[in-house]
């Protein structure tokens, strides 16, 4: 076999759980649009099946091969982020479920299928070309998913800022990537590392303007300054179950895109003695982003009393929590690794903010309404399962025990302080500040729900799939800060199949006493 068909042939089996994904997508399309049925479990029952076959299949390509050179290869961390936004795919199938019922449910189903292929072959893309294309793959299904529910003013607003801004931010991506193209000769992301790390690439410039860029075109996906703006409104008018997916999602894929392409521009060349000026300026580009974005957010969400853009300025600002640790993953020899950092917050991340937006389903139905933070008043006392496991997630967003956020701040605190850099120690600083600020506005919900007597009747929720999202979310967030060591051994070595089974083991001693 040659070598060009044994890359071919790994290109191919890498992609093989999207290939079911995007292929059942396309089935869910065509029955949309031959079938009257509009029935919600007859949609949700089909993707169900196709998640399962996809997710199925990603479990038998654990440890699959990967052709060096490949277009789309198989490495340990990409695994995990697979494996993640799998999971969050399927808590996304149940909020939609409990969201209200309307036309296009086939549609609006396939298009979160798509928007999970797009994750995940973000995940193993190994190509400048191929992480263009994973990222529309998330982009484009999401302008439908926005437009397919009601038109009203305030959702086409939404969906004009999204798409407008989501096309310059891909141009430029697209156009940083054409400077990394032009100064390594290749599109291939090892290839490109690899001219770096040699010196042979040369046009430090170049990479310094091809950073910027793509830095720039990422923003966007994870709501960092200034690239923020449209992520209130959006939030604010678009239907909750899919701004569950743009919070969180966009996310998985943007910071993958950061560790894997800026990180590797940056730091490779330094450590190879071609250009440290080029690490410290990049370093101090995401300082900068970091500290505005982290308190800009924070201090815009003091201001909020709409649920729902309360929660799109704390994107905002956890947002720059993350870009903390991908500055700090530009020095070597720290007690924590900044990137592993960041990975273990996304998952910890997807867990509250997805439970947050369950949350907010789950009150939503029929004629009950809970969109300002003064419906919350007396949840505890309506809906008290509920109100524990929404209050959960809120501890956990605020970064207080015992929840796994805690955790997971503390491993970004701990990534900027042991750079023994002064201005990331500064930025360490910042963060804790930051904290304090932001528990203002999530210990006042809970305050609310706790606290304060009820302000009007929230009818009984039956939106039993957001519930179970809601409450499975508030539990693994609890176990994990019992248990952070196995979700942090995972992030660190990659999850193959022996790290699984031994994480498992462990757990079920811990839990069982031996």
């Amino acid at each position: 076999m040659t070598d060009a068909a044994g890359t071919a042939i790994a290109d191919i089996t890498a992609m093989a759980p999207e290939f079911v994904l995007i292929g059942g997508a396309c089935i869910l399309m065509l029955v949309g649009g031959l079938t009257t049925a509009s029935r919600r479990w007859f949609a949700a029952a089909g993707a169900l099946v196709i998640w399962a076959v996809a997710m199925v299949t990603l479990l038998n390509r654990l440890d699959g091969p990967s052709a060096t050179g490949a277009f789309f290869a198989n490495v340990p961390v990409a695994f995990l982020f697979r494996l993640v936004g799998f999971l969050a795919a399927l808590a996304v199938i149940g909020l939609e479920w409990s969201s209200r019922a309307g036309p296009y449910q086939w549609e609006r189903y396939a298009c979160i299928l798509v928007i999970t292929a797009g994750v995940n072959l973000v995940a193993v893309a190994n190509d400048l070309v191929g992480l263009f294309l994973a990222l529309e793959l998330i982009s484009i299904p999401t302008y439908v998913l926005l437009y397919l529910f009601d038109r009203d003013s305030s959702t086409r607003e939404a969906v004009m800022k999204y798409f407008f801004l989501s096309i310059f931010a891909s141009g430029l991506f697209l156009y940083g990537s054409s400077f990394l193209y032009g100064v390594a000769g290749s599109t291939n992301l090892e290839q490109i590392e690899a001219a770096l790390a040699s010196g042979s690439g040369g046009a430090i410039a170049l990479v310094g303007i091809a950073v910027v860029l793509v830095v720039a075109g990422i923003s966007f996906r994870i709501t960092a300054v200034p690239f923020h703006f449209y992520a209130p409104d959006v939030y604010q008018g678009a239907p909750t179950a899919v701004v569950a997916i743009l919070a969180y999602l966009p996310k998985l894929a943007g910071f993958y895109v950061l560790a894997r392409v800026v990180l590797a521009s940056a730091v490779l060349p330094a450590s190879a003695g071609g250009s440290a000026e080029l690490a410290a300026q990049s370093s101090n580009l995401f300082w900068i982003l970091t500290i505005v974005s982290m308190t800009v957010g924070n201090v815009l969400g003091l201001l909020q009393n709409n649920i729902k853009r309360l929660l799109a300025y704390s994107g905002v600002a956890h947002g720059g929590y993350m870009l903390l640790g991908i500055g700090a993953g530009h020095f070597s020899g720290v007690m924590v690794e900044g990137v592993q950092a960041v990975y273990f917050y996304l998952v910890v991340y997807g867990l509250m903010t997805v439970g947050a937006f369950a949350g907010v389903i789950a009150l939503n139905q029929g004629e009950s309404r809970a969109e300002n933070v003064e419906d919350l008043a007396g949840l505890s006392r309506t809906h008290p399962l509920i109100a524990f496991a929404l209050a959960v997630c809120l501890f956990s967003l605020t970064g207080l025990p015992p929840t796994a956020g805690f955790w997971a701040k503390l491993f970004l605190f701990l990534s900027a302080w042991s750079t023994q850099s002064t201005l990331y120690r500064i930025l360490a600083l910042a963060m804790a500040i930051n904290a304090a600020i932001a528990a203002w506005y999530y210990l006042r919900m809970i305050a609310y729900m706790y606290l304060r007597p009820p302000a009007k009747p929230i009818a009984p929720s039956r939106a039993w799939p957001a519930i179970g999202v809601l409450i499975g979310s508030a539990a693994m967030l609890l176990l994990f800060f019992a248990l952070p060591g196995g979700l942090w051994r995972v992030v660190e070595t990659g999850p193959a199949k022996g790290a699984v089974e031994t994480a498992l083991v462990e757990l079920v001693e811990s839990v069982t006493g031996g």
